[in-house]
């Protein structure tokens, strides 16, 4: 089950990052081996607390941010509007690939106050490198559509480094 869970969820849902065949007969043998997928998905991808759900609503209808001309989307928690909706650790786990279904966004952003850092998740679409944005804005990395890092810092300091970065970002956009 854990090996399963996490190649699930490493490729979100076997969306990105997940054609190498050889993946699928390790997942051949572990169902062979007794995993119920269905069951797995069921309990990590489709089962939400109340407030996990009022959390995400909220970042989503409330916080999110888009920068049409750049193709990107922002997303900013406060450790304030954390604590207001009870989080847990794992509460956001996907928010940051929210934005990616509107087409005219091509990269997504989420800054959370984690209270030492800001912890920074972006995903992609496409050949947008977020892995190179992580690296050079937020002390991280990754991979080309899905990266994250730590910034040592305020929001409001991470939400300006995230602003200048995004003219630059714009030689990574293609039509």
């Amino acid at each position: 089950m854990c090996i399963y869970t996490g190649m699930m969820t490493d490729t979100g849902n076997f969306s990105y990052n997940s054609n190498d065949p050889d993946l699928y007969v390790v997942i051949a043998e572990l169902i062979r081996k007794g995993i119920n997928k269905d069951e797995i998905y069921k309990r990590v991808m489709d089962t939400k607390t109340v407030s996990t759900l009022r959390l995400n609503g909220y970042a989503v209808g409330t916080k999110m941010q888009i920068f049409p001309e750049h193709k990107a989307a922002l997303i900013t928690l406060t450790q304030k509007e954390l604590d207001d909706y009870d989080y847990q650790k794992g509460d956001t786990e996907g928010l940051v690939n929210a934005p990616l279904a509107i087409p005219e966004v091509t990269y997504s952003v989420f800054l959370r106050d984690d209270k030492r850092y800001i912890k920074v998740s972006s995903r992609s679409k496409g050949d947008f490198p977020v892995n190179k944005l992580c690296e050079k804005y937020f002390n991280g990395g990754g991979h080309v559509n899905a990266a994250g890092g730590e910034f040592e810092g305020t929001l409001d300091e991470a939400v300006e480094v995230f602003m200048s970065s995004l003219a630059e970002n714009d030689r990574y956009l293609h039509d």
